[in-house]
C-alpha cells in the first residue's frame, strides 16, 4: 500500500512538473511515523 501510494503520488507530481514546463532531476521521499503513535 505505502509503494502504491507514493508512485501515485510521484507520477502525479511528474504530471503537475510537465505541464508546467519544469524539470527536475531529482526527488526526494521521506516518511515517518508519527512521535507520538504507540505502534
Amino acid at each position: 500500500p505505502i509503494k502504491e501510494a507514493v508512485a501515485t503520488y510521484m507520477m502525479r507530481a511528474s504530471e503537475k512538473l510537465r505541464a508546467q514546463g519544469s524539470v527536475c532531476k531529482k526527488i526526494r521521499v521521506s516518511i515517518r511515523t508519527g512521535m507520538f503513535n504507540p505502534d
